[in-house]
């Protein structure tokens, strides 16, 4: 799989949820691979790029805050299939007990850009996929999210 290094270019509104929108880095910036999510998803991405906290630990920072209590870190997220208007997710760690070892979930993108997002990890997509649903951001109608 080829992959382009991305970077979260908006997360905004629509009438059917958060639009997270995935903007190729370098050669690869004219287009967006836009991503629909659920509102309280969108607003777990944004916190994260924000770098915003809780009172309580959410799910996203929980998982870190694990990740690291095991000896592990987040190596890159991955998005690289779209099945029937659906996309999958990988995130990718490496452990340190005992000896390095690189691991591969299978994740939402959601949760994993939300994962990212907090981590300042890597984001990837498969060259083909965003060749294949990448769309000029003119293109779109969304509302820029304020927090």
């Amino acid at each position: 799989m080829t992959e382009i290094k991305a970077e979260i270019y908006e997360v905004g509104r629509t009438d059917e949820g958060a639009l997270v929108l995935l903007q190729g880095k370098n050669k690869f910036n004219e287009k967006v691979l836009p991503i629909l999510c659920n509102p309280m998803q969108g607003r777990n991405i944004k916190n994260g790029l924000n770098q915003q906290t809780t009172s309580r630990p959410q799910t996203h920072d929980l998982f870190i805050e694990i990740m690291n209590e095991v000896g592990g870190a987040i190596d890159k997220i991955t998005i690289d299939n779209a099945q029937e208007g659906i996309y999958f997710a990988k995130i990718y760690a490496n452990t340190y007990n005992n000896g390095e070892k690189q691991i591969s979930l299978d994740a939402r993108p959601s949760d994993a850009l939300a994962i990212a997002s907090r981590e300042r990890a890597p984001i990837y997509i498969d060259h083909e996929l965003f060749e294949e649903k990448g769309v000029s951001p003119s293109s779109l109608k969304f509302e820029s999210s304020s927090n």
